[in-house]
């Protein structure tokens, strides 16, 4: 997942990432080619390869796996990957590369969404840990009314999670938020996933579409309302043959099971 901040949201994604922003990834082993820029993006197979055990532990001082990489005394892809690695076992997922959050899937709830979490990144003295609720408070602290948050990433990355995550966040940041504005806010988002998400061989839920999502707030940061756009959806999930492991919309999956219990004689409630 990558999240790109800036203080004009009319700039293409290629100028987003040339431009002052953070951006936040996490994605499967490999390099992904950004604009202009080549992102390394480590994971379990990527990290452990030309390395083995006595490396990681070994690089397990603050000195060689510091908040932001930047600071390590030398900046190559062997000493980011095992520095990330290092953090990984840690538990420590996010990682700051000067302006840029790096994030690695750790598959398994470890807290990082608390209540009790947010609410420290959404105080007036915010921490400087790298985090990805900090990207978002650093991206509405800058000056002007204009702010975007890219989350990109493989399959997997934690795209989804990452756009719940912010999207709760940005709705408990003012206790004035009207409850039934917040309500559809993060409600909507699994209808959206039913018809947009499938089943594929990495990835339950994973996002076969792109969207474009524009939260209104107040001069108070509350929020206002929402509005959404669908784009590249892959239409041969619609039509046409898949090929083993991986499975059409969700949608049509909810539809087949209802028309089945349907046809047994199974009605919902009222």
């Amino acid at each position: 997942q990558a999240l790109v901040r800036s203080s004009s949201a009319q700039l293409p994604v290629a100028g987003f990432l040339r431009g002052v922003g953070r951006l936040a990834m996490s994605a499967p082993a490999g390099r992904a080619s950004l604009g202009q820029h080549d992102v390394v993006r480590p994971t379990r197979r990527s990290i452990g390869e030309g390395m083995n055990s006595v490396d990681v532990v070994a690089a397990g001082t603050p000195r060689d796996s510091p908040d932001d990489l930047l600071h390590l005394e030398d900046f190559n892809e062997e000493d980011l990957l095992r520095a990330l690695w290092t953090r990984y076992r840690r538990k420590e997922i996010y990682t700051w590369v000067g302006s840029v959050l790096v994030s690695v899937n750790p598959y398994s709830d470890i807290g990082a969404f608390r209540e009790d979490v947010a609410m420290r990144y959404a105080s007036k003295t915010p921490p400087q840990a790298p985090h990805l609720f900090a990207t978002v408070s650093a991206a509405l602290a800058d000056p002007g009314n204009r702010h975007a948050l890219l989350i990109t990433g493989e399959s997997g990355a934690g795209k989804t999670e990452a756009t719940r995550a912010v999207l709760s966040f940005l709705a408990m940041r003012h206790t004035a938020t009207n409850n039934y504005i917040r309500d559809r806010l993060l409600q909507s988002t699994p209808v959206l996933e039913a018809f947009g998400n499938a089943n594929t061989r990495q990835n339950a839920n994973s996002s076969r579409f792109g969207k474009f999502i524009e939260v209104h707030l107040s001069a108070e940061d509350e929020v206002l309302g929402a509005t959404l756009q669908p784009y590249m959806l892959e239409a041969s999930r619609v039509a046409g043959d898949l090929p083993p492991g991986e499975r059409t919309y969700h949608i049509f999956d909810l539809v087949k099971e209802a028309l089945q219990l349907l046809a047994g004689g199974i009605f919902p409630c009222g």
